[in-house]
This record gives structure tokens, C-alpha cells and sequence, in this order.
């Protein structure tokens, strides 16, 4: 005699079963049951909390950086899941150093409005309050390098592998042709720098205060084996 049971898998259909379920079929309503729990717990794991500090932009469904959230890494041309369906933009965090542009359509079209700070639009009448449908993202201006402290280079003119000499160097293998050797020398302002020809401040010596590119057949052109750094005072000038 057949029996209909009502199942529990995620669809909810009611299905003719035998007299007894087969046990693999109760196996693969478990596996659907618990693939589902699985999904749910990783849409909450990817939420970002108003809290939570980002690198990037990030919308907000609700004001004040709350509810539902999406970190915006790179131009977002928009999608329906924030037009409303089933969320809105209300507020945006913006960390310092970035800049956006949000637009009223998608594909960065319509109004526009530049924003350098976050904001939140509390009020259901203010003009931007759930509009924006895609916005682009300008990064922090990356500075030029600010040389801090003497830097040798393995090639001419301040190119190759570099290593800062932050401190009185004794010298190593490695910038002995295994598998450099320094071949120009940046010196910041104010710092002064001696070279030697031999590890351990040892041998020929010369005093370098400013950047320093030693040419081919130069006696020095890669042949300076540790070097002693001074910042402030000029160092006294080794017999």
C-alpha cells in the first residue's frame, strides 16, 4: 500500500513514496537541507559591519553604515540588487585618501555628485538618499619614493636591486658579484656616507655627500665592498 509523505527537502513538494523511504534518498534530503544552512551562514559571513575598518569604499543599505554592505574595490557600474531590489544605497563609507563619484544610473551616467569623505543620508528627502545606481573609485595618489636613507643600487644610475643602508654596513657576499655589486649610490640630504673597498671598513676609503654614479673604469665602479653612514654631521675624512 503506497503512502503520501510530505518531504522536508527544499522544495517542499509532497511526493508518492513506497512503504519505506529508500536511505538514500533521506541521505540526499539532509545534504540539501544542510548545503542550504551553509549558504545562508556564508551570505552573513560576507556582510561587512559599519565597525569593521576597510581598505576600500563601502555601501551601506541602511543610514549610519549599517545593514547590508558591499566593499566597492574598483568602478562599480551597478546592478539591480541595489536599485531596491532588495536594497538601496544609504550610506557610504569612503576611508581617507579616496575619492568617488557616485551617479544616478548605472554604467556612470545621470547626475553625479564627487564625494572625498563618507556620509549617510538619514532623511527619506534628501536628494542622494537610495538614488546612487553606480559609482567610480579613485585610490590614495601613491607617493614618490622618499629616499630616507642611503640606498646602493646594482646598476648605474639608481636602477636594479637596492638595499637601504640604514646604519653602518659592513659589507656581504652578496654585493660582492654573488650576485651584485654596487654600482651607484643615492645619498638623501643631510646624510654623509664613506666607502671602502674592503669589508669591514677596510682598505681605500672615499667620502661620498651626494648621489653618486661610479662610470665604467671609475677605480670605485663596483668595487665598494661596506660603507659607514652619518646623518646631521659631516664625518671626519679617513687617512
Amino acid at each position: 500500500m503506497k503512502t503520501l509523505e510530505r518531504s522536508s527537502d527544499q522544495f517542499g513538494a509532497a511526493r508518492e513514496c513506497g512503504p519505506s523511504l529508500r536511505f538514500g534518498t533521506r541521505v540526499n534530503i539532509l545534504g540539501r537541507v544542510l548545503m542550504g544552512i551553509v549558504m545562508i551562514a556564508a551570505v552573513g559571513a560576507s556582510a561587512i559591519s559599519a565597525q569593521a575598518p576597510s581598505n576600500f569604499p563601502v555601501i551601506y543599505a541602511q543610514p549610519n553604515y549599517q545593514g547590508p554592505a558591499m566593499a566597492i574595490q574598483q568602478d562599480w557600474a551597478g546592478n539591480s540588487d541595489w536599485e531596491g531590489n532588495p536594497h538601496r544605497i544609504r550610506s557610504i563609507l569612503v576611508p581617507a585618501g579616496w575619492r568617488i563619484t557616485i551617479y544616478r544610473e548605472r554604467n556612470f551616467r545621470g547626475g553625479e555628485n564627487t564625494l572625498t569623505s563618507s556620509v549617510s543620508w538619514d532623511s527619506p528627502g534628501q536628494v542622494w538618499n537610495g538614488t546612487t545606481r553606480s559609482i567610480r573609485v579613485f585610490p590614495p595618489a601613491i607617493p614618490p619614493p622618499s629616499y630616507v636613507f642611503p640606498t646602493i643600487y646594482s646598476q648605474m644610475d639608481f636602477n636594479g636591486p637596492a638595499m637601504a643602508i640604514q646604519r653602518d654596513w659592513a659589507g656581504s657576499k652578496d654585493w660582492e658579484g654573488k650576485p651584485h655589486r654596487v654600482r651607484s649610490l643615492r645619498v638623501p640630504q643631510g646624510w654623509y656616507v664613506v666607502v671602502y673597498e674592503k669589508r669591514n671598513f677596510r682598505g681605500k676609503s672615499f667620502q661620498v655627500n651626494d648621489s653618486w654614479t661610479p662610470q665604467p673604469g671609475d677605480w670605485w665602479y663596483g668595487r665598494i665592498k661596506s660603507i659607514r653612514v652619518t646623518s646631521g654631521t659631516p664625518p671626519k675624512q679617513p687617512r
